[in-house]
């Protein structure tokens, strides 16, 4: 190949800006998700947990008026408001409610799925429920 990688890089990122890549446009192996309607509460009692039962009960609502995508700040177990970006979201947890555990999530239909290895080891530092 008479390109250098710098040359290549460069053509790959002119064809992808102009739609013209020939990598595909999608992950071949898209995170699973789960529907909004499976997610379980959490019975751990901690604020967080707390804070995501709210979510979780208010989240069809949500859908409802339109806020897929938005973020949404949830503090002692109320939603204190709908932001269209996250960092929005998050000057006001850290200004207002910085005591109060304040979740920021994004409002959506389906939520990802993450598996962790069993090959993964904490250390013995880390906070889980398994410690």
């Amino acid at each position: 190949m008479d390109e250098d990688i710098t040359e290549l890089y460069e053509r790959l990122q002119r064809e992808v800006a102009d739609g013209n890549s020939p990598l595909p446009r999608t992950s071949p192996n898209p995170l699973p998700t789960i529907h909004y309607t499976a997610l379980k509460e959490n019975l751990s009692g901690t604020p967080l947990a707390r804070s995501w039962n709210v979510y979780i009960r208010q989240v069809g609502r949500l859908l409802e008026e339109g806020h897929e995508g938005k973020w949404v700040l949830i503090a002692n177990e109320e939603i204190v408001g709908v932001f269209v970006d996250r960092q929005a979201a998050l000057r006001l947890a850290y200004s207002t409610y910085r005591e109060r555990s304040p979740m920021i999530h994004q409002v959506s239909e389906t939520e990802p799925v993450y598996r962790l290895s069993s090959r993964i080891t904490l250390c013995r530092n880390s906070v889980s429920p398994s410690t």
